[in-house]
């Protein structure tokens, strides 16, 4: 999915007044399994994901 897709949907999301975060990566992919993610700078979205969703005392 091109970058600005994603930019436009949480520009679309903020307009709704509804929190976002949004998190870009250098590289990574999408789709992947998290095995194809080690040594990237994505491996890390399982914990952020994992912060966010305790935040909102979803997990």
């Amino acid at each position: 999915m091109p970058v600005g897709n994603a930019l436009a949907m949480r520009d679309a999301i903020k307009a709704r007044g509804i929190a976002v975060d949004t998190h870009l990566y250098a590289a990574g992919g999408h789709g992947f399994g998290i095995s194809r993610a080690a040594g990237k700078p994505v491996a890390v979205w399982p914990e952020a994901w994992l912060a966010w969703a305790r935040s909102k005392g979803q997990a």
